[in-house]
């Protein structure tokens, strides 16, 4: 593995196979990497990416990932012990979540942002994370060895140091990137004072048609100041082909209102979409840093916005954006750390569309709380209803029973000797009726947990194997107890069915509400033990109720509690009465 005091070692393990191609050498590079003979000696190839699995190993335990809307947006570093999250700002939007290197997964909210370094601080509610280390990156100079840290082992994409830090002068010329869904003003810019100054109109696009002319300070768009070339960049490209903006701009001492017709950006026109035709995918802002660290490393947008280290792992950046097909940069770390402190005191807070957003998330966050709250009490009323009513048919059934019989003539008959050991006999099937309908009232409660685990695993399908030999246990250890095998493998039949309609059931809520499910309980380690135990449990006390199914005011009494916890959930009247007909089956 390479590491800073092993610089020499590493500069003749990477030039070692190419020497060896050039000079045609017996194949000793072997000893140096673990390539296949046909494998491509490139930066992205697994076995070279793992020669850096140690330089990554300390700050890849600091990286997470950042998904909005549930999609990867964006890598992501802890700064702070107790949830703070730094990463890239241009690309987050919906509903923020982070998701650590250990597969847990937290809702977002923002903090702060610096719009000119594109970074963004972000919030969650956990704690004993473990921030990454910074360091310098003056002290890396030009051709030394970097990686890119992401939530694997490996990185995700190594490289060399192209330029040092360096600040962008504040007159430097922006462009757009390419996207042709955005609408073309065909101006470059550069800073001026206070707002964009347009540097040169092209002939013929909506900048020209409209009268725009170079030295133009652009003051507003559509009613909103322009500070930057940035702001001003990001704001066009929020409209698409066709749409009519208002520019106020100043020439000269005069100001002026122009409404360009917005066009089509023509191909080939900008060096984005150049680089976007070879064959590399650009992130969305690539231009208006004010100071940045270059590199080659080949980094996917998905993955900008974590940690560069050196060769002893220390952050010396974080990774903004993917500028060309060789060409990423970086935030340098002494320009991030005094931002942090900024951020986290309130002093840089998110712009007002963020805020709002965030207010917005709040609220949706509320109303889906009060949703499930209103959800929950009309279950819990139900229930309750269900409960009153098996009491008040349980309080009958105690009334009956404890009516003595009168004879034709009026009088009251002596009891029979035999009545003592009925009536205690009817008292213990009612137990074991009790205790059987629990059971499966137990087993059914966990279908929820059950079904939440296999939807955040994606393995909603039934599980006919497991299923098949589950059952055929059942039905061996049902004989060892005297139950016909066929009672026993209706039963529990019955009892498959209802469990996959009702995991059904939240199946298809979950997908209908979007839900996101986190701290979901074992699939593998702990509820399918429990459904086991609860399955053993069923058939011990079905053995113990099978001498009272002959009853009829036992079946009965099974039918009345089953029919009432078999309803709803997703349950069908079929399965329902399959499931019935197997409690009485004889």
């Amino acid at each position: 593995m390479i590491t800073k005091h092993h610089r020499i070692v590493a500069g003749a393990l990477l030039a070692a196979p190419v020497l060896a191609l050039l000079i045609g050498a017996a194949p000793a590079h072997a000893q140096f990497f673990p390539f296949s003979k046909d494998a491509s000696f490139t930066r992205t190839n697994p076995s070279f990416l793992k020669a850096f699995k140690e330089v990554v190993a300390k700050p890849s335990a600091s990286t997470v990932r950042i998904q909005c809307d549930g999609k990867d947006t964006a890598l992501g570093m802890v700064v702070g012990p107790d949830g703070w999250i730094l990463t890239k700002a241009n690309d987050l939007k919906g509903d923020i979540a982070v998701k650590l290197k250990d597969g847990k997964t937290y809702e977002a909210r923002w903090v702060g942002v610096h719009q000119k370094h594109d970074v963004a601080l972000l919030k969650i509610e956990a704690g004993g994370l473990k921030p990454v280390e910074f360091t310098d990156s003056k002290q890396i100079g030009v051709g030394n060895w970097l990686a890119c840290a992401g939530t694997t082992d490996d990185p995700v994409a190594v490289g060399v140091v192209s330029v040092a830090t360096r600040t962008i002068p504040k007159g430097a010329m922006s462009f757009f990137q390419a996207n042709s869904k955005t609408g073309f003003l065909g101006v470059e810019l550069e800073q001026g004072d206070g707002h964009p100054l347009i540097k040169n109109v092209q002939e013929g696009t909506a900048a020209f048609k409209v009268g725009l002319k170079n030295k133009d300070l652009v003051l507003a768009l559509n009613g909103t100041t322009m500070t930057d070339m940035q702001q001003f960049i990001e704001t066009i490209g929020k409209h698409k082909p066709g749409d009519v903006v208002t520019l106020k701009v100043r020439r000269g001492d005069v100001e002026l209102e122009l409404k360009p017709t917005l066009g089509r950006r023509p191909l080939g026109s900008m060096r984005g979409e150049m680089q976007n035709r070879m064959g590399s995918e650009l992130s969305s802002r690539i231009s208006g840093y004010p100071t940045i660290l270059q590199h080659d490393s080949v980094i996917k947008p998905t993955d900008c916005g974590g940690p560069i280290v050196d060769l002893d792992g220390r952050v010396i950046g974080i990774n903004i954006c993917r500028a060309g097909r060789t060409e990423s940069w970086a935030v340098p770390s002494e320009v991030i750390q005094p931002l942090l402190f900024d951020m986290m005191a309130g002093k840089l807070p998110p712009k007002l569309e963020v805020a709002k957003l965030t207010l917005e998330q709040q609220l949706a966050a509320a109303r889906k709380a009060l949703q499930k709250a209103v959800d929950q009490k009309a279950a819990a009323e139900k229930k309750l209803a269900e409960l009153k009513t098996q009491v008040a048919k349980l309080e009958a059934d105690v009334k009956a029973a404890a009516k003595p019989t009168e004879a034709a003539s009026g009088t009251k008959p002596k009891p029979a000797v035999a009545a003592p050991a009925a009536q205690s006999k009817n008292s213990d099937s009612a137990v074991e009726v009790d205790k059987v309908l629990d059971l499966i009232r137990q087993r059914l409660l966990l279908m929820k947990d059950v079904a939440g685990a296999k939807w955040r695993s994606k393995q909603t399908e039934p599980d006919a194997k497991r299923e098949t030999e589950l059952l055929d246990q059942l039905v061996r250890q049902g004989e060892k107890l005297g139950l016909p095998a066929a009672t026993v493998r209706a039963f529990f039949v019955a009892q498959f069915d209802a469990a996959k309609q009702v995991q059904q059931a939240y199946f298809e809520r979950f997908d209908k509400e979007k839900t996101e499910l986190n701290n979901v309980r074992d699939l593998q380690n702990d509820l399918r033990p429990k459904l086991d135990q609860v399955s053993q449990s069923l058939l011990t006390e079905l053995g113990k109720l099978q001498p009272h199914l002959a009853n009829p005011a036992v079946q009965q009494r099974l039918r009345d509690r089953a029919a009432a916890m078999l309803t709803g959930e997703g349950i069908t009247d079929a399965v329902r009465n399959r499931a019935l007909a197997s409690l009485v089956r004889k």
